[in-house]
């Protein structure tokens, strides 16, 4: 009769809080950009949490992956992470740009490791709109245009009704997923996420 500790183990998905998207789907891809991976925790990387799992017990080992066997992180569990979520970071020196499928195993004392879900990432490690090119508010290469009839005439109660169309040219380091936010006397608005065709500048 198998003992508790040999069940197998329900590994749900790597959740990384800093993602974003998904930037496609079918299947799912999520985004990771710079600040996820590099400026939220500079000392440390990309957060990332697991657990906890089935019979958690002292000396399971976790393993995370970052593309097809390419580990990039382990931890060995301790008395005070016993049946607790575990916050772990992935080092920035492994967060290259580009598609990884991400996982993590668990091995529990005397069995064999346990995969997890795969996750699907998308990482991009540039800023939009690249470097600014002077020290202005706002980026110099993020750039709206309204209706010249908007700019000449301004907003009454003649058109207000029918909203403002705001045109956001495109910028350097477009990418698929990017949300454009606009604020408006306070008010934010964010954009549904680019599609290829729009980062692609093929429609508008």
């Amino acid at each position: 009769m198998p003992t508790p500790n040999a069940s197998p183990l329900l590994l749900k998905e790597l959740d990384i809080p800093g993602r974003t998207g998904p930037v496609s789907t079918a299947p799912d891809v999520w985004g990771i950009n710079i600040a996820a991976a590099l400026d939220n925790f500079p000392r440390q990387g990309l957060q990332c949490r697991a657990g906890p799992w089935g019979v958690m017990g002292v000396g399971d080992v976790l393993r995370i992956f970052w593309g097809a066997g390419n580990q990039v992180l382990q931890d060995t569990i301790d008395p005070e992470e016993v049946n607790k979520e575990l916050t772990l970071f992935v080092p920035s020196r492994h967060l290259t740009e580009g598609a990884f499928d991400v996982s993590y195993t668990v091995q529990r004392v005397g069995q064999t490791a346990e995969p997890s879900e795969v996750m699907k990432v998308l990482v991009k490690l540039t800023r939009p709109g690249g470097h600014d090119d002077n020290d202005q508010p706002g980026h110099s290469k993020l750039v709206m245009k309204l209706p010249q009839p908007i700019i000449d005439g301004g907003i009454d109660q003649d058109n207000v009704g029918a909203g403002v169309l705001m045109l956001c040219e495109r910028y350097p380091n477009i990418a698929v997923g990017d949300v454009i936010q606009v604020t408006w006397g306070g008010v934010f608005v964010l954009s549904p996420p680019l599609t290829q065709d729009q980062a692609d500048g093929r429609v508008a």
